[in-house]
C-alpha cells in the first residue's frame, strides 16, 4: 500500500499564504502577501555551513526546473512564518503555516493563486498531488515537479487502514493506491492536493505524510 496523508485547508478555517516550501500553487491574494520591502545584507561576514542556520529561508515563486533560471522565478524574503496556533506536534493536526513575505508577487502565467474550497465540501473521487520529490525509492529529488492523480479515501476506510500506523485526525485526507507502485513521496512533504470541479481547481490540503505499509 501507497498513501498519503493531506491537512484540509477550509476558507473559513484556516488561509495559507503558501504551503509552505510549496512555492508556486498555494498562494494567497498580491495584496495579503505584502509588506514592506526589506533587503538583509551582510557586509564582512563569512560563508554559513550547509545547516548551520536552518531556520533561514527564502521563496522561488514560478520554480520549474530546479537546476536552470529561465526569468519565470520571482525570489522572495520571508518576514515571518506563523504556525497554525493549535497545531499538535504528536498528531500533526493542523500542520500548516503561513509565509509572510516581505513584498508582493507578482502573479502572471508562472505564478497563479489557487482558490480554497468552502468548508464541509465533499471531494470528488481523485485529485492530484504534484512535487519535486524523487521519482523512485532512495532516489535524488527531481530537476522539475512531478504530478499524479491519485484515489481520495473515504475517512473510515483510512483511519481503519493505518490505525496501527498513523492517528488519522477529522482534518486529515487519504490519497493513493492501495497496492502501491505510484504516488507522493516524504521529500514531497508540503506539496498541495488538487481537486477539480467542472474546469475549476481548489487546494483540497496539503501533503503531510508519506505512508508505506
Amino acid at each position: 500500500m501507497n498513501s498519503m496523508l493531506a491537512e484540509e485547508c477550509y476558507s473559513t478555517v484556516w488561509r495559507p499564504a503558501l504551503a509552505a516550501h510549496l512555492i508556486e500553487h498555494t498562494l494567497r491574494s498580491a495584496s495579503e502577501s505584502t509588506t514592506s520591502s526589506v533587503e538583509v545584507n551582510v557586509v564582512g561576514g563569512e560563508e554559513v555551513q550547509h545547516g548551520e542556520v536552518p531556520y533561514l529561508v527564502e521563496v522561488v515563486a514560478g520554480e520549474h526546473r530546479r537546476s536552470v533560471h529561465d526569468g519565470s522565478e520571482q525570489v522572495m524574503q520571508v518576514k515571518d512564518i506563523l504556525l497554525h496556533p493549535e497545531y499538535d506536534a504528536i498528531t500533526f493536526k493542523n500542520d500548516l503555516a503561513i509565509i509572510i513575505l516581505t513584498e508582493q508577487l507578482h502573479f502572471n502565467k508562472y505564478v497563479q493563486p489557487i482558490q480554497l474550497p468552502p468548508e464541509g465540501v465533499s471531494l470528488p473521487g481523485e485529485c492530484m498531488v504534484a512535487g519535486w520529490g524523487p521519482k523512485e525509492e532512495a532516489g535524488e529529488e527531481a530537476d522539475i515537479p512531478y504530478k499524479i492523480t491519485l484515489p481520495i479515501w473515504s475517512h473510515d476506510d483510512c483511519s481503519k487502514t493505518l490505525e496501527e500506523v498513523f492517528d488519522v485526525t477529522e482534518q486529515m485526507v487519504c490519497a493513493g493506491y492501495e497496492d502501491g507502485g505510484a504516488g507522493a513521496c516524504e521529500s514531497d512533504s508540503g506539496s498541495p492536493l488538487t481537486c477539480y470541479a467542472a474546469s475549476d481547481s481548489y487546494l483540497a490540503g496539503l501533503m503531510n505524510k508519506a505512508l508505506n505499509n
